[in-house]
């Protein structure tokens, strides 16, 4: 499971939310326990809209969307014009 805690200059832990902002002092850490898993099914076959929405918020690259999921993308996530091309995708999804 995933988690997330600051421990402070002595060593103690303490819980935090997964997302957030905290207020570091030095000497104070942050520690992540992050899980993931490889899915199932073919990524070639994801709804693209799921993949877009992914790479929206960082959590794959438009690189990964293409070279992974064959999702052509249109635009650029910091210009905030990011969409699915669905002509370019399908035929990059009916390519062997």
């Amino acid at each position: 499971a995933a988690s997330a805690a600051k421990l402070d200059g002595g060593g103690v832990r303490s819980a935090l939310e997964p997302m957030g902002g905290i207020e570091l002092q030095p000497g104070e850490w942050i520690v992540g326990v992050e899980s993931g898993g490889g899915g199932y099914g073919d990524p070639r076959t994801r709804d693209p809209e799921a993949v877009l929405a992914d790479v929206r918020e960082g959590w794959v690259s438009a690189r990964a969307a293409r070279e992974d999921y064959a999702v052509v993308l249109t635009g650029s996530r910091d210009g905030a014009n990011l969409a699915v091309d669905p002509a370019g995708t399908a035929v990059l999804r009916a390519a062997p």
